[in-house]
């Protein structure tokens, strides 16, 4: 299994983090919607590059005091990398999306045409070049 890399305040972290909070209210180890401390805490614990047995061992342990073989901590730590299984995928997904587009604008220069604005190249997909200046405005 490829490890999926948490950046920190990137997009994947604002879900796993959102998922983390939602999970941590419904096991009532967070008291209240806007209480995100925990929640914090598990996304930087990713963000990290802890595995799934240091994740599991910090919360029964440090954070909750319940044991990090206690059931509901080993199910929560199950789910937090099943989330963070499904919701990088889709995110490593878009980056693959794009990289044909640049490597249109890459080539495009190499071969001595004029740089075209991203906005050109992205509206010409869509059948929309007039739409756009070449100054991006």
């Amino acid at each position: 299994m490829a490890s999926i890399m948490v950046e920190e305040g990137g997009a994947l972290a604002q879900a796993i983090q959102s998922a983390v909070q939602a999970k941590l209210i419904e096991n009532t180890w967070a008291a209240e919607e806007n209480d995100t401390t925990l929640s914090e805490y598990v996304t930087m614990m990713l963000v990290n590059g802890k595995d799934m047995q240091a994740v599991q061992s910090e919360m029964g342990g440090e954070l909750l005091g319940i044991g990090e073989d206690d059931p509901s901590v080993v199910e929560f730590t199950r789910w937090l990398f099943e989330q963070l299984q499904t919701l990088g995928g889709s995110q490593q997904q878009e980056p693959e999306q794009q990289a044909p587009l640049e490597a249109t604008i890459v080539g495009q220069q190499q071969q001595g045409s004029a740089p075209m604005s991203t906005h050109l190249v992205q509206d010409s997909e869509m059948g929309d070049v007039a739409a756009a200046p070449a100054d991006g405005v």
